[in-house]
């Protein structure tokens, strides 16, 4: 059984409860016993990001089954090497763990987009855009996307904000004091790309030069239509407000 581990819980002393996302996307959980003695060669298999070849004699994606060996498939570990790739790898685990929590529901593609985000994330250094790509995901998974095809209120092109209440751009006359991106034409720009855009698109989006302000909406999108609060968020502003001072 193919997995992405995306969250680890202690379970007694020396015991660890992994969960990870299988390649039909379901959460699929693992008791992993000794994981957290010293010298324990099955910690190994508890990392979260990597990809995993488990043994597992029965599919049951409900039950809880106990870890007898695996293989390493690909390890995603030079997100390790940056305080940013690790605060925006901490938002990816969370998206998915918060999407993970009814196993009666599973979302198209998760594992598919999960797996490109931690590998572009390993690999490039583009970090925001792979995080805004996977935000833009889950919008759409959940069915809150943002309406980014004219004025969500009557459909006319000529655009002039954000109005996270309403789902959508917004033009002059149904622009509101509290609207986001007010006349903030690239970055209204950037906003549509990345709601209209998918992983495949990934390298011709490199140059957007994408921000905290298209971020910031799309949290503001997912707690007020999705209740999905991202907590990891606060302290990848954290880090990233470090560097700049």
């Amino acid at each position: 059984m193919r997995l992405i581990l995306f969250k680890q819980v202690d379970y007694r002393d020396n015991d660890l409860i992994v969960n990870g996302l299988d390649e039909n996307d379901r959460r699929v959980s693992f008791l992993i016993r000794g994981a957290k003695k010293a010298g324990s060669k099955s910690a190994a298999y508890s990392v979260l990001g990597n990809i995993y070849d488990f043994i597992c004699d029965d599919e049951d994606y409900h039950q809880m089954h106990r870890f007898k060996g695996g293989d390493l498939v690909k390890s995603n570990h030079h997100i390790m090497d940056s305080l940013l790739k690790i605060a925006v790898f901490n938002c990816l685990l969370e998206l998915v763990e918060k999407l993970c929590q009814d196993d009666e529901i599973t979302f198209h593609g998760l594992y598919k987009n999960f797996s490109k985000a931690l590998q572009l994330l390993d690999q490039d250094d583009h970090e925001l855009l792979v995080l805004g790509l996977f935000m833009a995901y889950v919008c759409e998974m959940l069915g809150i996307k943002p309406q980014v095809d004219g004025c969500v209120c009557c459909g006319e092109n000529r655009i002039v904000a954000l109005n996270i209440e309403e789902g959508g751009f917004v033009c002059q006359k149904h622009h509101h004091q509290n609207d986001e991106l007010y006349h903030d034409v690239e970055a209204l720009k950037t906003f549509r790309y990345l709601n209209k855009a998918e992983f495949a698109n990934y390298e011709s989006l490199r140059s957007l030069g994408l921000d905290f302000l298209c971020l910031h909406c799309l949290r503001k999108f997912l707690k007020q239509h999705g209740a999905i609060n991202l907590n990891s968020y606060d302290f990848l502003l954290s880090i990233a407000k470090s560097a700049i001072n």
